[in-house]
């Protein structure tokens, strides 16, 4: 792999980590809101760490763009615009499902349904995302954020447990699948780094 390619390789992966560093911040954020015992919100402290670990990954792998970045060239190739294009495509589209969905399940009276499916939404949004940038690891994310989404779903479903617990189970559920992810992006990006720096010594 050539400076080039390692050096886009860089700058998406801490793309990919800026976003996992916002989604596990919300997902630990909602889980932690919907508990009114500390004793309940210990599991957020392990993602609030996770979340500080991820930042500073990101502030590396971003220095690491800023040297390498005014030495390569800045135009995407073909394959790199048509990922980019759909990246956003899958981001709108998801965005607007959420917003649907929010509006047709308050209008239904049915809003405690609303933060298991978001995570639904959220979870299936992973499997094109696979097809796009050929990473196993979405599949499995997607996966497991979907079986929690699927979970907190039926047991609103049954109303047999309090409401807010099923959002919390959901959110730290969804918070553990966007670690993986972030820590899957943490280890590449290292990888790619050390390669990076021995190429341009």
């Amino acid at each position: 792999m050539d400076s080039e390619k390692l050096f886009k390789e860089v700058k998406g992966l801490a793309d990919g980590l800026s976003l996992m560093i916002l989604v596990t911040g919300i997902w630990t954020a909602i889980a932690g809101a919907a508990m009114d015992n500390w004793v309940y919100r210990i599991p957020g402290i392990i993602f609030v760490i996770l979340v500080i670990f991820f930042i500073s990954y990101y502030i590396k792998f971003n220095k690491i763009t800023k040297i390498y970045g005014t030495r390569l060239p800045a135009e995407e190739t073909p394959e790199e615009k048509s990922k980019n294009k759909w990246f956003i495509i899958i981001f709108i589209s998801e965005g607007v499902l959420i917003f649907l969905v929010i509006n047709v399940l308050v209008n239904i009276n049915l809003a405690q349904f609303f933060i298991p499916c978001f995570a639904l939404i959220v979870g299936l949004h992973f499997y094109p995302l696979g097809v796009i940038f050929n990473r196993t690891i979405h599949y499995f994310v997607g996966t497991w954020m979907t079986l929690i989404a699927i979970t907190g779903i039926i047991l609103t479903a049954y109303g047999s447990i309090h409401q807010n617990y099923i959002t919390a189970f959901t959110g730290y559920g969804c918070a553990a699948g966007t670690s993986a992810m972030g820590l899957y992006m943490i280890y590449y990006g290292n990888k790619h780094s050390k390669t990076l720096l021995e190429l341009n010594k």
